[in-house]
């Protein structure tokens, strides 16, 4: 009875034992199991991550080295806008064409301006220069007024005598400095009309500057 006792004892303790064993497997399994996806699903986060990282660090090499590119065509455009105003500045030295043209830029002024005191600013050395072509400039600038508008204009215009235009940066006060031409004012300095061969320069450099870039850089 007693063997008999023992031997179910044994029986049922090897039944008990069989079946932990078969859970600590099933358990230790399905913790393997689950580990495993936990690891990949950490792998693929790391992967998109670093997937992530090296777009944004490429799209910033990219934009990088576009800004260098912009840079540098705008260094390269400036550089032919101080070109192009050392060779303007030039023209300046023959004196018969450029008083023509100071003439021509007075009258074109005036039409801009279109006030009936006006006070003529220039550079010093264009002192000579401006006033002896004024008289014609402002009968040209009447008769275009007679003729366009049918209005008689008889404007005051004086040579300014003191605050000049300068080719230095330091120079002509509150004035542009220039490489020629002139700049009118009325109101007493309130409306300004600059038609320097630097303002001209400027405005045709901004409406052609597309047509440049094309040439320069787009072909």
């Amino acid at each position: 009875m007693i063997n008999f006792i023992k031997q179910e004892a044994e029986e049922k303790a090897n039944e008990i034992r069989t079946k932990t064993e078969h859970d600590f497997d099933l358990e230790k399994q399905m913790l393997v199991h689950n580990a495993k996806l936990k690891i990949k699903e950490e792998h693929k986060l790391k992967l998109k991550e670093n997937e992530v990282k090296k777009r944004i660090s490429r799209a910033a090499e990219i934009g990088q080295s576009r800004v260098k590119k912009m840079v540098a065509r705008d260094q390269l455009l400036q550089e032919m806008l101080q070109d192009a105003k050392r060779q303007i500045a030039s023209k300046a030295s023959d004196a018969g064409e450029y008083k023509e043209l100071v003439r021509k830029l007075t009258v074109q002024a005036l039409i801009k301006i279109d006030d009936s005191v006006v006070e003529a600013h220039c550079r010093e050395s264009d002192v000579k220069i401006l006033e002896s072509v004024l008289p014609a400039a402002v009968k040209d600038y009447q008769a275009i007024m007679k003729k366009e508008c049918g209005t008689t204009v008889d404007p005051k215009v004086t040579v300014n005598q003191s605050n000049f235009l300068a080719p230095a940066p330091s120079g002509g006060d509150n004035l542009k400095s220039c490489c020629g031409g002139i700049v009118l004012t009325a109101l007493n300095g309130r409306v300004v009309c600059s038609n320097t061969l630097d303002a001209r320069l400027d405005l045709v450099f901004e409406e052609t500057k597309p047509d440049i870039r094309k040439q320069l850089f787009e072909q």
